[in-house]
């Protein structure tokens, strides 16, 4: 009978060994399936807003290069550095409303 306890106590740690490699893989599995959703979540939502950055940028400066001819570097390197969504709908109204690039550039600073 001493046999068959230890044979069982042995069979339960064995047991409880394989659980938990088994529970730690499964939880890895889990844990990265659920880290590549939060990034890929991640991404999207930066890559849209580097997106609407952008293609506000171009917008500002096509506007410009359509009503004075061209948008000058200054004034081009100046509109891509900004990353600030709200103050670059600002200067797209500016850029279809200002008088001259010179107003232009006042409202840039």
């Amino acid at each position: 009978e001493a046999r068959v306890d230890d044979a069982q106590e042995e069979g339960e740690a064995r047991g409880e060994i394989r659980g938990i490699a088994k529970g730690k893989a499964e939880g890895l599995v889990e844990g990265m399936a659920k880290g590549m959703a939060k990034g890929m979540a991640k991404g999207k939502a930066e890559g849209k807003a580097e997106g609407l950055v952008e293609g506000q940028i171009q917008g500002i400066l096509r506007i410009l290069t359509t009503r004075f001819a061209s948008a000058p570097d200054d004034i081009r390197q100046a509109v891509e550095a900004k990353t600030d969504l709200s103050a670059l709908e600002t200067l797209l109204i500016h850029a279809a409303t200002c008088d001259t690039l010179d107003d232009f550039r006042q409202k840039l600073r």
